[in-house]
């Protein structure tokens, strides 16, 4: 059956089962269509009117109708159906809509003039979660009752099956419709991501329409619920095996950084943090880096981003000759990074990820280029490159915009903008600073699979607590850190810490850094008792873990807070700290260690000899927390460790950390040396050993313990 005089470029393809009226309401509507359009129907096995509908129609189209024996398959009916269209372009439309503008056809086929675009449609979603699941409020439409779709399109992550629009060519290219499905669910997700793989968008035109709804599956649902049941069943089947199946793109998010930021900040900020999320706001808008020249070109020429692993040359170079970019896995080699800035190597990192990040933007490796910059800018942090650390920060955004499908780029862009923002809080630019600090944690908020990444938000709330402690703002600082501790303790509660005991660990030592920062903010705020049992927490966790680093750090903590509270064991602690500090090379604490003691023993009545002698050295050669400058230390304020020392023979025992405050343990003896040994061991430990035969309270027992041990016996 025919009719109609003009050749057209589309076929407009329908699949139908009983619903006569249903279909010929979105006949009707077609006949205004203003762009040419041939007609294929599939009527799977109907037992209503509609057989007569058709062979009664006076089509103003070119029609072919074909009819099957059984409603057994929407989705092979719809393989069926397009097949039968000859022409280039082919629109699979649902008999239960209604068209409501001439123009409807046009706009669908507009986009598809894009090389870049594949599939139009009138229904979609921006974001899909990893089980294959639908962020609702991310749906974009053109539903007459009110639609959402900005004019003319927008782009999506999945075009609903209710119209699917695509040239016939690209169907075939990607085998037709996935039969595997089953009946009729997850078709249209599955074509979507099958033409996305292409490399072509999907979109979501402006054309307004009407969906009736209540189609073939739910007609017989109040009357057999079973049907219900099993439908829902075979709901979940499709979803679940639409995310097994393109299980290496999702999550998938096609929105911009920043309407994800804004999506997040619409649904949990809070009242009390409005002007700090419109200063955020503002610093999204204005672009870059705050506080960074927006204006100036990123390095490197910047060429569109090529496809992930396609192995350049420049990369497959670049990556050889460079340890830190060997593990093409980003965690391990951010975990790499990390290790070998803490062995002191930051100067070797900072020209490894440069030469990485040079040979990734040349290649239009963005995903690459953006691990590079944001290891560029950690390393340059260490070093107290300050302007390196905006350059290769601003490089960082920049590259995540171009990466921005990549699962990592969140992650990636919040650690970077961090890092900018300690660079400008040491330049001397607080509140700029906090802007950067704000935007890192905003976009941290949303890094992992649109909920927060816990590490990286940790982190920031702590640099956020230890800038607002510097400003004075103690109830602020108090605020950020107790969020950074309670962001840290839900991450190693859930499932995923239980499973992979590597995650835990990587989370107990972030807790570690966490509650020391607490103990800080605690401390300097006043809460004595607080911060002693914050900081007993934090040397628990980071022994646990190895982390000698945190537990120095705790160590001086207690011996801060054992000092203000006068504390007969304040000795033995600050011994404890400094020996620790130079064991792990924290020589920028001995400052505030030597100086403490030296005020501990005046307090007393009692200085000990060269205690103020070494605190004025080690501040002349430039040690302490003003030469840190780097890393998650650079905003370091004295950490400080309450907690109460049982009353014990101070002859016999050590202090140490415990959870909830302090234990004292008896002093061990240590095996003696044979005498060339002894002295070197002696050498090894320094300038700092004072006249009673050394001040490293770990290297030997405080005092005399029975037994003997340490230099003298």
């Amino acid at each position: 059956m025919s009719g109609g005089a003009a050749q057209p470029r589309a076929s407009v393809v329908m699949v139908v089962h009983d619903g006569a009226a249903t279909t010929r309401a979105c006949l009707e509507s077609l006949r205004a269509t203003d762009e040419p359009f041939a007609l294929v129907v599939v009527d799977n096995g109907s037992t209503d009117d509609t057989p007569r509908l058709f062979r009664d129609l006076a089509s103003p189209w070119p029609l072919r109708y074909a009819r099957n024996e059984s409603n057994a398959s929407v989705l092979a009916a719809y393989n069926q159906a397009w097949r039968l269209a000859a022409t280039e372009f082919v629109c699979l439309l649902h008999n239960d809509t209604t068209m409501l503008e001439p123009a409807w056809l046009a706009r669908l086929l507009a986009p598809l003039a894009t090389p870049d675009v594949g599939l139009s449609g009138l229904y979609g979603v921006k974001r899909v979660r990893r089980d294959g699941r639908y962020a609702g409020r991310t749906i974009v439409h053109s539903l007459a009752e009110g639609p959402t779709v900005r004019a003319p399109w927008e782009e999506v992550a999945v075009v609903d099956g209710v119209c699917l629009c695509l040239r016939r060519a690209t169907l075939e290219a990607v085998g037709g419709i996935d039969e595997g499905y089953g009946f009729f669910h997850g078709y249209d997700r599955d074509l979507s991501f099958a033409v996305r793989e292409t490399g072509r968008r999907c979109v979501v035109v402006h054309a307004p329409f009407r969906h009736a709804g209540g189609g073939t599956r739910t007609r017989e649902f109040a009357a057999r619920p079973e049907l219900e049941h099993r439908d829902l069943a075979d709901r979940r089947a499709a979803t679940e095996r639409f995310a097994r199946k393109f299980a290496h793109r999702l999550p998938s998010d096609v929105r911009p950084v920043t309407a994800r930021v804004a999506d997040w900040l619409g649904r949990r900020a809070s009242p009390e943090g409005v002007r700090r999320w419109l200063v955020l706001a503002l610093a999204l808008a204005l672009g870059g880096c705050a506080g960074i020249d927006s204006s100036a070109p990123a390095p490197g020429p910047g060429p569109a981003p090529g496809r992930r692993g396609e192995g350049h040359r420049g990369m497959r170079e670049a990556r050889a000759a460079s340890p830190v970019a060997r593990d093409t896995d980003p965690v391990a080699t951010w975990e790499t990074v990390q290790t070998r800035v803490r062995r002191g190597e930051a100067a070797a990192v900072l020209a490894d990820t440069q030469r990485l990040a040079a040979a990734a933007t040349t290649a239009g490796d963005a995903g690459s280029a953006l691990i590079a910059h944001t290891a560029a800018a950690y390393a340059a942090l260490r070093l107290s490159r300050l302007d390196t650390v905006l350059r290769e920060a601003e490089a960082a955004v920049a590259a995540g915009d171009k990466a921005r499908d990549w699962p990592f780029t969140g992650t990636f862009v919040a650690r970077a903008r961090r890092f900018a923002g300690l660079a400008l809080a040491q330049i001397g630019r607080p509140g700029d600073a906090e802007r950067e600090l704000l935007a890192a944690l905003a976009v941290a908020q949303v890094a992992s699979l649109g909920q927060p990444h816990i590490g990286t938000v940790s982190s920031i709330n702590g640099s956020l607590a230890l800038l607002a402690a510097r400003r004075g703002d103690h109830d602020a600082a108090v605020r950020y850190a107790e969020d950074a501790v309670r962001m840290t303790e839900s991450g190693m509660r859930d499932g995923a810490s239980a499973r992979h005991p590597q995650r835990r660990m990587r989370l107990q030592r972030q807790l570690a850094s966490a509650q020391v920062d607490l103990a800080t903010i605690y401390f300097g705020a006043g809460r004595v008792d607080d911060a002693g049992r914050a900081a007993a927490d934090a040397f628990a966790n980071a022994r646990a873990v190895g982390a000698p680093d945190f537990q120095v750090k705790a160590r001086a903590l207690l011996a801060h807070v054992a000092a203000r509270r006068h504390d007969p064991r304040t000795v033995a602690l600050y011994e404890e700290a400094i020996a620790g500090a130079r064991r792990t090379n924290q020589v920028w604490l001995l400052t505030s260690l030597h100086a403490g003691l030296a005020q501990f023993q005046a307090t007393q009545g009692h200085t000990p000899p060269g205690a103020r002698q070494r605190a004025a050295g080690d501040r002349a050669d430039g040690v302490g927390p003003g030469a840190a400058a780097g890393g998650g230390d650079a905003l370091l304020v004295l950490r400080g460790q309450a907690g109460a020392l049982p009353e014990r023979d101070p002859s016999r025992a050590v202090a140490e950390p415990a959870r909830g405050g302090l234990r004292v343990r008896r002093a061990q003896p240590r095996a003696r040396l044979p005498r060339p040994a002894r002295h070197a061991y002696r050498a090894l430990q320094g300038p700092d050993r004072g006249a009673r035969g050394g001040g490293a309270a770990s290297a030997r027992p405080v005092g005399r313990g029975a037994g003997g041990g340490g230099a003298r016996r």
